[in-house]
C-alpha cells in the first residue's frame, strides 16, 4: 500500500472551446503540465463524438449532452493515454460507452492531477532494541521548508522578450516549423508556449492565460528566432505571409 503525498495532488477546472479534439487535448495538457496521473469527471456538450457502446461496436452521434463522463489520464514510457466513458442524450436516446473520438462543444472538466513526484511508501518499523543512556544531545537545527509544488493548472511561465531582429522590406519567408518548448510572440494572443504539433496538420500552442490554440504557421510571416537570456527560442509572428 502506498500514501500518495497529498502535496503533489492538484484539482483545477477545465473549459473546452468549440471545436477541440476532446482526446488529444487532453493528453497535450497532461504532457505540458507533468501530470504522471489523473482523474477526470465533467458535463456540457460533444459536437461530435464516437462512441464504443460494446465490443466490436460503436455509434456516432453529433449535438450530444453530457449527462456523465468519467475517466482516467496515465502516462507511459510511450506517451499518455487517455480513457473516458461517457452517458450522453442525443435524439431523444440515451448511449454509454467508451469514448472513441469526440470534437467538444462547451464542456466543463474536473480533473484532480498527480504530479511527478514519488509516493511514499509505508513499511513495517523493526522493535526498538533497549541502548545504554546517553548524554543529552543539542537540539537539531530546523529544516529548511520544501519548495511548493506546482499545481500545473496555472498559465505556463513566460519568459521575458529578447529584442527582435527587424524585419526586411523583401523579406517575405518565414518559419514553418517550430519545437516544442520554444515560443511564439505573436501579436494578438502574446507569448504562446509551442506544446508540438497538432493532428490536424498545425501546431498546437498555450497561450499566457493557458488557452490552447492551433496555428498555420505556413500562413504566418515568422522572423528567426531570437534567444532570451534563460536560453528560450522565441519566434515573432509579424503578420500574414504576402
Amino acid at each position: 500500500m502506498r500514501l500518495v503525498d497529498a502535496d503533489a495532488i492538484s484539482r483545477g477546472i477545465i473549459r473546452t472551446d468549440p471545436g477541440e479534439d476532446l482526446l488529444a487535448a487532453l493528453a497535450t495538457l497532461a504532457r505540458a503540465a507533468g501530470w504522471e496521473e489523473a482523474l477526470v469527471s465533467g458535463a456540457g456538450v460533444l459536437e461530435l463524438c464516437e462512441l464504443a457502446v460494446a465490443p466490436g461496436e460503436a455509434t456516432t452521434l453529433e449535438n450530444a449532452a453530457v449527462t456523465c463522463l468519467a475517466g482516467r489520464i496515465t502516462r507511459h514510457e510511450g506517451g499518455v493515454e487517455v480513457a473516458l466513458h461517457a452517458t450522453v442524450l442525443a435524439a431523444g436516446e440515451a448511449k454509454s460507452g467508451r469514448i472513441v473520438a469526440a470534437v467538444t462543444g462547451p464542456l466543463s472538466l474536473v480533473v484532480d492531477a498527480i504530479a511527478g513526484r514519488p509516493a511514499v511508501t509505508a513499511r513495517a518499523r523493526p522493535a526498538p532494541q533497549p541502548s545504554p543512556p546517553a548524554a543529552p544531545r543539542p537540539a537539531p537545527a530546523e529544516s529548511p521548508a520544501a519548495p511548493p509544488v506546482a499545481l500545473g493548472f496555472g498559465p505556463i511561465p513566460v519568459p521575458k522578450r529578447p529584442p527582435a531582429p527587424v524585419p526586411e522590406d523583401d523579406e517575405e519567408g518565414g518559419v514553418e516549423f517550430v519545437n516544442a518548448g520554444d515560443f511564439l510572440d505573436h501579436p494578438q494572443f502574446g507569448l504562446c508556449a509551442v506544446l508540438g504539433e497538432d493532428p490536424s496538420g498545425g501546431t498546437r500552442v498555450r497561450s499566457p492565460a493557458g488557452r490552447l490554440l492551433v496555428l498555420r504557421l505556413e500562413a504566418l510571416r515568422v522572423l528567426p528566432a531570437a534567444t532570451d537570456a534563460e536560453g528560450h527560442q522565441i519566434y515573432k509572428v509579424v503578420g500574414p505571409r504576402r
